[in-house]
């Protein structure tokens, strides 16, 4: 596999995330999906769906 190109403006970015060790991610408006309890996932499906019954937010929260 040949190696990506990437235009002018991104190659510094491009390869000092080669070279990343840690993430450091600021989002206020929701918690990043690897951060996400089982409870919150829960909270933030009943929020964003009120009408829909238990069974349809345990299965939404089970695709993910």
């Amino acid at each position: 596999m040949g190696r990506a190109r990437y235009p002018a403006f991104f190659r510094d970015a491009a390869r000092l995330e080669t070279q990343a060790v840690e993430l450091h991610v600021y989002a206020n408006q929701a918690v990043p999906g690897l951060l996400r309890t089982e409870e919150y996932g829960i909270l933030r499906a009943e929020a964003l769906t009120p009408r829909e019954s238990p069974a349809f937010i345990e299965k939404l929260l089970g695709e993910r």
